[in-house]
C-alpha cells in the first residue's frame, strides 16, 4: 500500500503536479519526510519554503476531527524554528503559531 496523501517541494503551484516528492510512507501511519533544509544561500530570515500537499489521483481527503489533514514538523533539536502557512493565491497565507500543525479545513 502506498501513501494516498504526498508533499513535493521546489516548484511547486496550486492544482498542479509539479515539485519534487519528499514524502514517504505506507499510508498506515503519519506520511515522513527527510530533511527539507534551508539553502545556506538564497532565503534571507523571513522568506518561505514552498511545499504541496496532494493526494493520487482519484483520492480525496474527508473531515476527522475538525479537519481534512495536519501537516507538522518534527524538530529533532527540540527548538520550534519553524512556522506552518497555508497558500493564499500564491503567496503563504497568515501562519500559525511557532512550531505548531497546520490543519487543512478543505478537502485536498
Amino acid at each position: 500500500m502506498s501513501s494516498k496523501i504526498k508533499i513535493y517541494k521546489g516548484t511547486v503551484t496550486a492544482g498542479q503536479t509539479d515539485g519534487t516528492l519528499v514524502s514517504s510512507g505506507t499510508g498506515l501511519n503519519p506520511i515522513e519526510s527527510g530533511a527539507i533544509k534551508v539553502p545556506e544561500s538564497g532565503y534571507a530570515e523571513g522568506n518561505w519554503i514552498k511545499l504541496a500537499v496532494r493526494c493520487d489521483p482519484g483520492y480525496e481527503t474527508v473531515l476527522d476531527s475538525g479537519r481534512h489533514a495536519r501537516v507538522s514538523i518534527v524538530d529533532s533539536s527540540g527548538v520550534n524554528k519553524w512556522q506552518l502557512a497555508p497558500d493564499s493565491s500564491g503567496s503563504p497565507g497568515t501562519p500559525v503559531a511557532w512550531g505548531l500543525p497546520l490543519d487543512f479545513s478543505s478537502e485536498i
